[in-house]
């Protein structure tokens, strides 16, 4: 619990939070909901890098780590405090995205504000291009992979299975979840939820 300005804050898990968003199972695909969710988000185009990824992971928690400790100075009344969100990544054929989830009192006027003074600060030349996005509440099938990332494709195929057989049409470009920090987690332990969106 924190202290500022004579209010105490309760630092919260996004997964405590919406739990709904992040209530999936590695036992079978199961037909789920996710929540809307507010996101700040770094497109790439051309083929996954892993430098690139690394380097856009820090923007997007710097971004988000100065964003909540500014709010705490002056927090709006739906403001909480919370631990960084796990990471969403779309990879399609021509780009990918990666995603961090933000509380609902983040903006988008925020957000281009925390990436200005983050530029001010930053050594580097020039941040990439930091966007704001909404996403509406979505039916999709879903399945916690607990593996190695180079299994994903096989549960891709699972869920993929699992819509022919129930006669679900799915949309093309999964969304990867990644519950566990990959930088710090051994392969075997990485827990990652895999969901495509229902048509």
């Amino acid at each position: 619990m924190k202290h500022v300005h004579d209010q105490t804050f309760e630092k919260l898990s996004f997964l405590d939070k919406y739990p709904k968003h992040y209530d999936s199972t590695a036992e079978e695909v199961q037909q789920s909901k996710t929540h809307k969710m507010w996101y700040m988000s770094i497109t790439h185009e051309g083929e996954f890098d892993d430098k690139v990824f690394n380097d856009s992971l820090k923007v997007l928690q710097w971004l988000a780590f100065t964003m909540k400790f500014s709010f705490k100075r002056n927090p709006p009344p739906n403001f909480f405090d919370y631990n960084m969100p796990p990471l969403e990544v779309i990879i399609s054929k021509d780009d990918w995205i990666i995603s961090l989830p933000q509380p609902e009192y983040i903006t988008a006027e925020r957000v281009l504000h925390g990436r200005r003074v983050a530029q001010a600060k930053s050594q580097e030349k020039k941040l990439p291009q930091v966007d704001f996005t909404t996403k509406k509440s979505n039916k999709v099938l879903q399945i916690t992979h607990i593996w190695a990332y180079e299994w994903l494709p096989e549960t891709i195929k699972k869920i993929r299975a699992q819509a022919k057989k129930d006669n679900i049409e799915l949309d093309w470009t999964p969304t990867y979840v990644y519950l566990n920090d990959m930088r710090r987690t051994k392969p075997d332990s990485l827990e990652t939820i895999v969901r495509i969106r229902i048509k």
